[in-house]
């Protein structure tokens, strides 16, 4: 009859799982297994290996009290009685109570345009990128009437988990425009896209007419006659504070 190595290996895991995990009565283990035998026969992590294993450092055998505990005893195969060294007893490590991280501060920033180009009232449209669930969105908006001479906080937004943030803008009054031209472009893009293009200047679709209020990523197609220039611009958080005010000037 032959066997192969590997249903050997697997009978000989069951007799010495056998020897540990059924009825157990205290006696000497070196002495019942012979003098070949050592705690390495023991699974690792067991507690009565942690019993065994100082007993064989020291040269001593191993005499098993209970399936989880015993002590040494001399080679000449003392009894339990003839104690020597007593095995230590391991103690489960305390339970660690996790403190939940610190939230982040909220830090957030408002974006002020200024008018200073003497063309009367300025109407100023809006494209800021904003992160919801880890995802980059642009939402589109005008327009804004800034007074002649004066300034306007047109919108307040969060950095979400970045250090800086874009935004694009377009202001316009009368036939002048800020920027002037329209850029020719066939490429769609999207709001990501700014992070790693800050001289672009994309066309958007706006409503030359009325107030808008919609989501572009990529900006919705449209005739020439409704498209616009915009300006990227960034804001950059500051050090210890809650709001940063980012201006920009019309001139």
């Amino acid at each position: 009859m032959f066997f192969n190595i590997r249903g050997i290996l697997i009978l000989l895991c069951a007799v010495v799982g056998m020897a540990f995990t059924g009825s157990v009565r205290a006696e000497n283990l070196n002495q019942k297994y012979g003098p070949s035998w050592d705690c390495s026969y023991i699974t690792v992590g067991m507690p009565i290996y942690d019993a065994c294993k100082p007993c064989q450092d020291q040269k001593l055998d191993f005499f098993r009290d209970t399936d989880t505990t015993g002590h040494c005893v001399p080679r000449d195969g003392a009894d339990a009685q003839q104690e020597i060294t007593p095995t230590p007893q391991i103690q489960p490590p305390a339970q660690q109570t996790l403190q939940p991280a610190p939230p982040k501060p909220r830090v957030q920033y408002t974006i002020r345009v200024c008018n200073k180009t003497n063309k009367g009232i300025l109407a100023v449209a809006l494209g800021t990128n904003e992160q919801i669930a880890d995802v980059m969105h642009l939402t589109m908006r005008g327009w804004y009437s800034v007074a002649n001479g004066g300034c306007r906080d047109v919108a307040v937004r969060d950095f979400g988990n970045f250090d800086e943030m874009p935004f694009i803008i377009h202001a316009q009054a009368g036939n002048n425009y800020w920027p002037e031209k329209v850029w020719p472009s066939n490429e769609d893009w999207s709001g990501e896209e700014w992070m790693q293009n800050r001289n672009a200047k994309p066309n958007v679709c706006v409503d030359p007419l009325n107030a808008f209020n919609y989501y572009a990523d990529p900006p919705a197609s449209c005739t020439s006659d409704k498209e616009r220039a915009f300006i990227i611009e960034w804001v950059e958080k500051t050090e210890g504070a809650s709001m940063v005010v980012k201006e920009v000037d019309f001139q």
